[in-house]
């Protein structure tokens, strides 16, 4: 998380841009997960959708359960694809 603090401490103010696009996007999560398309990493048979975060290369994977949302991964788009697979039972 090296690489975290020093973001915050260079760049103060799209730390909080970004932060403030993790909760928008965590609430529209919880309206309407279905809104999101499916996760193009998904394993077969699960029901995996993804969300990026704004303009920035993260995103967030989960599977919308009727009574919650549960997030499998926030991954960064181009590091590690598909890691979070072995998440799903």
């Amino acid at each position: 998380m090296h690489a975290a603090r020093w973001a915050v401490r260079e760049w103060p103010e799209l730390a909080v841009q970004f932060d403030e696009a993790i909760e928008a996007l965590l609430v529209s999560l919880g309206e309407e997960p279905e809104a999101y398309a499916p996760a193009p990493d998904s394993p077969r048979g699960v029901d995996a959708r993804h969300a990026p975060v704004g303009r920035f290369p993260y995103r967030f994977v989960f599977v919308a359960h009727p009574d919650e949302v549960l997030v499998l991964a926030f991954a960064h788009e181009r590091r590690r694809p598909g890691y979070w697979r072995d998440r799903v039972a």
